[in-house]
């Protein structure tokens, strides 16, 4: 059921001319009338209408009545309370596929795009262990390289992961995700994405993008990141809100993951094996 305020949410996405505020203070209600009153947009109710049978918003309101998609609304139940520690949350989320955030620990992973041999398989001897022990959600950006690794392990142990895209819903990113897309939401988890659905790829997305990443775990696991890279934009951002830190150590003589070692210095801890990465989750 498309409720009011999911109603004035679609219409933000198409026609811009709500604020997303309004689509806030519209939760609860029982009508779109009521809707618009609340929100002090009645003068425009004659254009809502008018708009509201258009072939492009129409195809938005079938794919959520159809849960192809689904809306989360800021001050909704089943907005995940983590963003809330964010200085500027997103007030609309959408999702392909359901995942409750509230009831379930999330752990964020990122690290590089060109990882090295050594990581990788650090990741696939270690990761798999704990989750297989542990009920995890696991968080990260869909990019190739260690992004998709961790979706992959967690896939192929029996967990949930989530994949926050730095574009709406119409678009995906990257150009080889739709096999990665079709596996995390066959095993329960989702494609999420907090721009509306029309939005395409800017370079100041993958800004924001991290930061949802960073906010949707409780801890973030940093397995290898060069300096000046979104990796460590984004622990850095987790700083910022509290999250709790923890990164793969590598030889700086390996000419990769300086990054990470920088965040061991100024006090993130650092993981050795599968045992540690329980522990830094147990905290």
């Amino acid at each position: 059921m498309i409720t009011p305020s999911m109603q004035l949410a679609i219409l933000s996405w198409v026609t811009t001319k709500i604020e997303a505020q309004h689509i806030v203070r519209a939760i609860g209600t029982s009508t779109f009338k009521e809707a618009l009153e609340v929100c002090g947009l009645t003068a425009l109710s004659s254009f809502f209408f008018q708009h509201w049978k258009s072939s492009k918003i129409m195809g938005w309101v079938e794919k959520v009545e159809k849960k192809e998609i689904n809306i989360i609304i800021f001050g909704d139940k089943n907005y995940p309370k983590l963003l809330y520690d964010l200085p500027n949350p997103p007030l609309l989320l959408s999702t392909v596929g359901e995942v409750n955030f509230n009831n379930e620990l999330c752990l964020s992973i990122v690290g590089s795009r060109n990882p090295s041999q050594l990581s990788l398989r650090w990741m696939e001897s270690h990761l798999p262990h704990v989750l297989l022990k542990k009920e995890v959600i696991i968080i990260s950006g869909g990019a190739k390289g260690l992004d998709q690794k961790a979706h992959y392990l967690a896939i192929t142990s029996g967990r949930k992961t989530v994949s926050v895209l730095p574009v709406g819903l119409k678009y995906r990113y990257p150009k080889n995700f739709e096999p990665l897309e079709n596996a995390i939401i066959k095993s329960g988890g989702a494609i999420l994405s907090p721009f509306p659905p029309d939005t395409p790829l800017y370079k100041s997305n993958f800004w924001y993008r991290n930061q949802i990443i960073a906010a949707l775990g409780k801890k973030l696991f940093v397995v290898e990141a060069n300096r000046k890279s979104g990796s460590l934009l984004t622990a850095k951002l987790a700083i910022d809100i509290g999250r709790s830190i923890a990164t793969l150590p590598i030889s700086p003589m390996a000419g990769v993951g300086l990054g990470g070692l920088d965040l061991i210095v100024d006090g993130c801890q650092p993981l050795r094996d599968s045992e540690d990465l329980m522990i830094f989750l147990d905290q």
